[in-house]
């Protein structure tokens, strides 16, 4: 997540300093869920509502370990808000928009994008572009929407000329990408040199299913 938080803020031009205090928020971010019982931290499947109220707060425990060193305020409000939402959906608080610190802003888009391309006990990693369909279908709303525009845009240019393999089995390299459709690109096929937009609605059952 640090490396994401890193790229984003290098993406939005913020300074060195910045960017150092952004890195040090995002490495303490979950440092928290030390304390939080292994099993719920392991559990497979849904968590209870108890179970769920205990792993939140990680946020607050990864906060209270930093009472007896000299970080910036900044920095603190960051680890504790950074799972926040600006629909207000989040937590400690259900803080809203301009309410929330602008570093817990960015981390939270990379907590995200981290968790979904993440292996889980409860279900195997996403793919990079089926991790960018999800959070352009679920956290527009949720997630500041020019940080995550800007993060989305840049993710999704990485992959230009990677090569992947669509579920249909059919193999070939990314060639174009849509700003409106950031996670439906368009492929090339490699044999018979066929372009595939994956933003159509007749391939709409065609996904990226790996990267190779």
């Amino acid at each position: 997540m640090s490396l994401s938080a890193y790229a984003i803020g290098k993406w939005l031009k913020l300074s060195e300093e910045e960017l150092k205090e952004l890195t040090l928020s995002a490495i303490l971010a979950d440092a928290g869920k030390a304390s939080v019982p292994k099993e719920i931290l392991m559990k497979k499947g849904f968590l209870t509502e108890q179970e769920l109220s205990e792993m939140k707060k990680h946020v607050q425990y990864s906060y209270d370990m930093l009472d007896n060193y000299p970080i910036s305020k900044k920095v603190k409000d960051a680890i504790r808000y950074h799972h926040e939402r600006e629909d207000g959906s989040g937590y400690p608080e259900g803080l809203k928009g301009d309410k929330i610190p602008y570093y817990a802003k960015i981390i939270a888009v990379a907590d995200v994008y981290t968790a979904l391309t993440s292996k889980r006990p409860q279900r195997e990693k996403l793919t990079p572009f089926e991790a960018l369909k999800i959070m352009e279908r679920d956290f527009m709303d949720k997630l500041d929407v020019t940080i995550l525009t800007e993060f989305l845009k840049r993710i999704a240019e990485n992959y230009i000329g990677n090569p992947v393999k669509l579920n249909d089995d059919t193999i070939g390299e990314i060639v174009f990408l849509s700003v409106h459709k950031l996670s439906r690109p368009v492929i090339r096929t490699t044999q018979g040199d066929k372009l595939i937009d994956l933003g159509n609605k007749e391939n709409a059952k065609l996904e990226i299913v790996e990267f190779l």
